[in-house]
């Protein structure tokens, strides 16, 4: 019995173990390639592009968006830009309006129908060999286009996502993000090589607009259309590259109620999509995502709530017994008694491949610093790692009630 109540702890450092492990040793065969890619130069002229900015009350920060895509050091005869207003019912009208004397801004207004529609609306004006999108509250650096329209050389390459940074980290909120960006930096550049990409995120994802073409416009997709259109695309076997070195900076929550319902909606969406794509997991014609990405996720995410519900019970146990023990014998005084013995180590298996995991852990993260070109600071370290095991489960618990009682999310 005591193998089988320690066994999805087990399972839960074994997963760590072999995703961390997986990681590690696709990058030592493949640094070299990665390095290599960070100073690609285009061989042919670099394409035409749209940029679709879908806008919904970003009054504080539009402008300063579409200030980023007028400062692309790109080709302007080759640059267009087309900011949606999806009904917004704050100034970001105004805001927009005083950009139509930009001769390659073009601006348009729709009722409220949620972004996917604002997006399928730049969609359809757009005739330019690329399109991609960029979020109203996220800012793309100058030579971000330049350096993802590279990866177009590549007649077989589909789509290009960015690496995505937090935008002047400042609260403990803020900083854990920046962590988890920096961290999702280094993945989302292994899985490019791995060819197991599953997300293009709205900030700055830049496609063919063939794509669009073969296998039709957004969908609704729980709020998440950039987890469905990927893995439509790679349901068609439509390859998703990563420009590690192509930065947008994206303001992020900056309380845990916009964090909570923001990674709600991120949760329960993948959820959803990869529900309604399920007969991509465990096939071997979807190579490393049907075998490896897909399936470990939501396994990870059961054996996460496991272990937080099993360390809430054992402190709640513990609070109990030293409640009764204290009627018993009083409030003692002094400190906890610890006995360091520096001839001692705990040779215990699980606390040893805890101690493992958590090192290959903070090597990825450092890792991702590099790459997304930050430094790393060791107070967002002790932040993540005091707080995420703690926040997180929070958002992966209602995200499974949500889809088991097929309950909606809201946007914000």
């Amino acid at each position: 019995m005591d193998i089988l109540n320690g066994l999805p702890i087990h399972l839960f450092i074994f997963i760590s173990l072999y995703f961390e492990v997986f990681l590690m040793i696709t990058y030592m065969e493949r640094r070299k390639l990665i390095k290599s890619e960070e100073n690609q130069l285009s061989v042919g002229n670099l394409p035409s592009c749209t940029i679709i900015v879908p806008c919904f009350n970003e009054e504080s920060t539009i402008a300063n968006t579409l200030q980023s895509l007028l400062e692309l050091d790109y080709p302007k005869n080759k640059l267009c830009i087309v900011a949606v207003n999806d009904g917004s019912t704050d100034e970001t009208p105004l805001i927009l309006k005083s950009y139509e004397k930009f001769e390659n801004i073009t601006i348009y207004h729709k009722e409220n129908g949620g972004k996917h529609t604002a997006l399928n609306l730049g969609l359809d004006k757009t005739q330019t060999e690329l399109v991609g999108c960029l979020d109203a509250d996220s800012y793309v650096h100058k030579d971000a286009l330049k350096k993802i329209a590279v990866y177009f050389d590549d007649s077989d390459t589909m789509a290009v996502t960015p690496s995505i940074r937090v935008h002047n980290p400042k609260n403990i909120f803020e900083k854990i993000q920046n962590i988890e960006y920096n961290y999702g930096s280094f993945v989302r550049k292994i899985f490019s090589h791995m060819n197991c990409l599953y997300v293009t995120p709205g900030p700055f994802s830049i496609f063919r607009r063939s794509v669009f073409t073969d296998i039709g416009f957004y969908k609704p997709a729980h709020n998440t259309e950039d987890i469905e259109i990927a893995l439509r695309m790679q349901s068609h076997k439509f390859k998703i590259k990563n420009c590690h070195k192509a930065f947008v900076d994206t303001t992020t929550p900056r309380t845990f109620v916009t964090l909570y319902k923001q990674r709600l909606r991120w949760t329960y969406g993948f959820i959803r999509n990869a529900l309604d794509y399920k007969h991509m997991f465990f096939r071997r014609e979807h190579g490393n995502l049907g075998l490896f990405a897909l399936p470990l996720a939501p396994i990870y995410i059961i054996s996460a709530l496991y272990i937080m519900f099993t360390l809430l019970f054992n402190v709640l146990e513990y609070a109990l017994e030293y409640i009764a023990r204290v009627r018993v014998t009083g409030i003692q005084a002094g400190w906890p008694q610890f006995n360091l013995d520096w001839y001692f180590v705990n040779t215990d298996t699980k606390t040893f491949l805890w101690g493992v995991s958590l090192l290959l852990l903070v090597t990825i993260i450092i890792l991702g610093h590099r790459f997304a070109d930050k430094k790393v600071k060791l107070m967002d370290f002790v932040y993540t790692f005091i707080l995420y095991g703690i926040i997180s489960p929070s958002w992966l618990f209602i995200s499974i009630y949500k889809t088991l009682f097929r309950k909606k999310t809201t946007w914000r």
